[in-house]
């Protein structure tokens, strides 16, 4: 840091060129004096501009809009009244000003005097101390005009950009930096591109001036870009040892313990000390707010002090976006989440964080055919495998098939990621029905990303439900356990894949029980194990798993339902019964769970229960396998007439059904219309030659007929289908 205070006097129409000046000496660890950093909010400007006469010296930038300002002559006025003015200012003339002639600076003054002519109106109009004070002020300025003029004509000025084209050279050398080969060295090396080479230059300018915290700063950001942060984080303080009024180190060390060490709390405190030296370093405004926000979590604190920054630095487009992030994503706000992202588009139009924020807010507010130009724009600033994904989601979203198809062939080729393969893939089967096509994609992503297990195992379960391809499916789900063998969710898959297709109970059992170990709280483990135990045999161990299902997720009622089965297995009937209940519980509208509870209380015996049990079960038939339960039910009961009521009534939903029919002829049968029944059967027989069941009843027919052969023959084709009459 200069010993020196020097204070930077500029119009706001020049901030660019004041900014690019202070980064220049801000490299050299010279932080000028501005208003953006000194002037905070409410602070009395006049009492602040009444500080440049403290100051060592005055970086001018003098300009058509400087020499017409009311706050820069302000300023310019206090510079005049100081002593040793000609030693202390640093003029800059930005070439849009001429005032080298009297005819030259006759523009100043005609325009100074209109500035009076029409202040001194409106004074003369109100009677208030504001404009007799402007007034005064104004007069002040046009008397020391020409004093000012002459006194800087006499000057070496020097324009911006002579000034720029020599390093700031004449401005070091007043300063005291009487050795500038050190400085242009630096300077040189700064632009030096490879790393090696810009150590070896380091270390020469090192030993031939002596080690400084210039030289161990530029190590320090060096070491941090070549991953050795150990010897950064040593350099960063070496540095600051040496320099500790140099804001820009502290911001840098801020960055690196926050990303390479997660030390956060230490990062907070660097980037505190940066902004207590420079309260205008914006780096240091944008990081320091970014870990408030993203790793402390204090949104309401973040939020304010995005708003702070931007009422400072309207300019600053990153702070923009960032409040915008938080309006939109935290506090729901996003109408004014809009607001802020339309701000940057007025600013940069093609500032892709503001486009493709708008595209991702416009989509969560539902607002889906306007999200959908903002994605096309997005596309089109930076065309990123993520941004087509988001974009290929909403286009699904609308159905929009046929752009959907062009947007997915571009995507694939404009960004060749594996994600964007797989939701390709997973498109192409679901949406289009295009099995190969989709078996191509996720061969492809696999080849892109041969180490990601989640690829992996997508493609086992597309191999295993669509491609019926169940060898290559057990293939795939065993690469991706290799590749992350603590996934809960694979090992779930392969056990379930072994266990229904290739039967292999063990096999199916231990991956069972490592998905319940990689993941304890997830019931449908618990439920899939214990399937495979009912299977085996091991009854009480299965409701184990059963229970825990349900202790996991009390409102499943196919858990209670496994319990009741397993129940029903040990013919422990009132338990049975019990979670039976516990499922209607759950789902009073399940037919079903309403046919097994009937079908229990029947086997208890409790036959006026199962009856109304059945009645509700098929009150409005949804499924007629309902009907046939309560068919059996209600002929084992003996009552014919109700049994044939329901399946007239089943019939209508469901003309088709063999079971019902063969209910029938039953029916028939034992009511003494064998007649009927055989006309029945011999019709559903033209249908089902192959039903042993219709066999089997048309034998129960002929048994009684005279007719041995047409008996024998049906009892022989019952037999062949599956079904002994013997038994």
């Amino acid at each position: 840091m200069s010993p020196h205070k020097i204070f930077l006097s500029y119009s706001w129409a020049n901030n660019a060129i004041a900014d690019e000046i202070d980064g220049h000496f801000q490299k050299y660890g010279i932080s000028l004096i501005r208003d953006v950093r000194a002037l905070r909010y409410r602070d009395e400007l006049k009492a602040f501009m009444a500080k440049i006469q403290e100051t060592d010296f005055v970086v001018m930038l003098i300009g058509h809009d400087f020499l017409q300002s009311e706050n820069c002559m302000f300023e310019m006025l206090k510079m005049i009244q100081a002593k040793d003015f000609g030693k202390r200012i640093l003029p800059i003339s930005i070439g849009d000003a001429k005032f080298y002639n009297a005819a030259q600076r006759a523009v100043y003054y005609r325009l100074w005097d209109e500035k009076i002519a029409a202040t001194r109106k409106l004074a003369a109009e109100f009677e208030t101390t504001d404009f007799v004070e402007l007034l005064k002020h104004q007069r002040d300025v046009r008397n020391e005009l020409p004093d000012f003029f002459t006194k800087i004509c006499a000057i070496n000025l020097k324009t911006f950009a002579e000034l720029r084209d020599q390093g700031y050279r004449p401005i070091f050398q007043i300063l005291g930096y009487n050795d500038q080969q050190f400085i242009d060295r630096l300077n040189l090396i700064s632009e030096i591109k490879d790393v090696d080479l810009k150590f070896t230059a380091l270390e020469q300018l090192s030993v031939e001036y002596g080690p400084g915290y210039l030289i161990d700063f530029q190590k320090a950001k060096l070491y941090k870009q070549e991953g050795k942060f150990k010897l950064a984080k040593l350099f960063y303080e070496k540095a600051i040892n040496v320099q500790p009024q140099y804001a820009h180190i502290y911001n840098d060390y801020g960055v690196l313990l926050e990303t390479h060490f997660d030390d956060f709390d230490q990062a907070l405190a660097m980037y505190k000390k940066a902004l207590a030296i420079d309260p205008a370093l914006q780096a240091a405004i944008l990081n320091y707010t970014n870990v408030i926000e993203t790793h402390f979590q204090k949104y309401d604190q973040a939020k304010k002090l995005w708003e702070e920054a931007i009422e400072l630095y309207p300019e600053n487009v990153k702070y923009k976006i960032n409040l915008a992030h938080l309006l939109a994503w935290h506090f729901q706000e996003h109408e004014q989440a809009l607001h802020y992202y339309f701000q940057v588009l007025q600013q940069k139009p093609a500032y892709y964080n503001a486009v493709i924020g708008i595209a991702a807010l416009l989509n969560s507010m539902n607002r889906k055919r306007e999200a959908a130009l903002y994605y096309q724009q997005a596309l089109v600033l930076r065309p990123s495998a993520m941004v087509f994904s988001d974009y290929i989601s909403l286009l699904v979203s609308l159905d929009d098939r046929a752009i959907l198809k062009t947007v997915m062939a571009s995507a694939l080729q404009l960004s060749p990621a594996a994600d964007l393969f797989a939701q390709c893939a997973r498109l192409a089967y679901e949406l289009f029905a295009d099995l190969p096509q989709a078996k191509t994609y996720y061969l492809k992503a696999i080849a892109l990303a041969k180490d990601d297990p989640k690829i992996l195992n997508q493609f086992a379960v597309f191999l295993e439900y669509q491609l019926q391809d169940f060898d290559e499916a057990k293939r795939y789900y065993e690469m991706a356990i290799s590749w992350n063998g603590k996934n809960a969710i694979y090992h779930f898959n392969y056990a379930y894949l072994v266990d229904h297709r290739f039967n292999d109970f063990e096999l199916a059992k231990k991956h069972y029980l490592l998905a319940i170990k990689y993941a304890p709280e997830a019931y449908d483990n618990y439920v899939n194990y214990g399937d495979v135990l009912f299977r085996e045999g091991s009854v009480v161990e299965a409701i184990a798993c059963f229970e825990k299902s349900v202790q996991l997720n009390p409102g499943h009622k196919l858990g209670y339902a496994n319990i009741s089965r397993c129940y029903l297995q040990l013919e422990e009937l009132e338990k049975a019964s019990h979670y039976q209940e516990k499922v209607l519980e759950l789902a009073p509208a399940d037919t079903r769970a309403r046919v097994r509870y009937a079908e229990l209380l029947a086997k208890m015996e409790r036959y006026a229960e199962a009856e109304a049990q059945f009645e509700l079960a098929i009150a409005v038939i949804k499924n007629v396998d309902d009907a046939n339960d309560y068919v059996q039910f209600l002929l084992q009961r003996g009552n014919y007439k109700k049994a044939e009521e329901v399946i007239d009534h089943a019939i209508t939903i469901a003309p088709d059904d063999l079971l019902l029919h063969a209910n029938h002829s039953v029916i028939l049968m034992v009511t003494g219309r064998s007649a009927e029944a055989r006309s029945l059967l011999e019709n559903l027989l033209q249908y089902e030659p192959d039903s042993g069941m219709i066999h089997h009843n048309l034998a129960l027919i002929y048994k009684d007929l005279p007719d041995k052969e047409l008996y024998e023959n049906h009892l022989r084709l019952a037999k062949q289908y599956g079904v002994d009459l013997q038994s």
